[in-house]
């Protein structure tokens, strides 16, 4: 699936978007700063990730 073309919540892909980052090197206070959010909310989302996975973010 394209996340960029699929019809889901901007909220999921900006989520999804963080994972990918963190995966490719870029730290928690580069990506917040990307997003505009808090490093607290971007270590939330990757905290989630780790411990819940996909069926987590699915259900947000």
């Amino acid at each position: 699936m394209n996340l960029r073309t699929a019809d889901i919540p901007q909220k999921v892909k900006d989520r999804a978007e963080v994972i990918r980052l963190s995966a490719h090197g870029w730290y928690v206070e580069k990506i917040a700063a990307h997003f505009n959010w808090t490093a607290q909310t971007v270590r939330e989302v990757l905290h989630r990730w780790e411990h819940f996975g996909l069926e987590v973010h699915e259900q947000l």
